[in-house]
């Protein structure tokens, strides 16, 4: 994880070989347990 200012100083000096995602868009799911449970 990165703070916004990270991922501007990444693209104002064109940095390569990374991957920067949303963390939103981030998943890690190592036991293959699948999405969380919605309770209502």
């Amino acid at each position: 994880m990165v703070s916004a200012r990270f991922v501007h100083f990444v693209e104002r000096h064109a940095l390569k070989n990374m991957l920067l995602l949303p963390t939103e868009d981030y998943i890690w799911d190592p036991l293959e347990l699948g999405p969380p449970r919605l309770t209502p």
